[in-house]
């Protein structure tokens, strides 16, 4: 799986959308915990392209990846338990 291909996205969205993706669900409050305040513009870009949604939840938002997202990474089951199963197959490689 690569995290290159797809629409133009800088270093910081594409490390936002692997948190998402890999700990999804996962509330935005919690997401902006891990990455900083600048994941609010990463957010909304993610959201502009179709590769996140989010579902209002309280005082916050829970985030999730797309159909999109898993298509346009190769995933053929978009269930959250597969992208997280191929993120850490990813992982072990880069280590390796």
């Amino acid at each position: 799986m690569n995290l290159a291909p797809g629409p133009d996205l800088s270093k910081g969205e594409i490390r936002t959308l692997a948190v998402i993706a890999y700990k999804q669900p996962i509330m935005q409050s919690k997401l902006v915990d891990l990455r900083g305040s600048h994941s609010y513009e990463h957010i909304e870009k993610l959201l502009e392209n179709s590769l996140i949604r989010a579902k209002p939840q309280g005082r916050s938002k829970e985030l999730r990846t797309t159909h999109k997202f898993a298509k346009l990474y190769g995933i053929e089951n978009p269930d959250p338990e597969t992208i997280k199963e191929k993120f850490s197959a990813v992982l072990e490689q880069d280590l390796d």
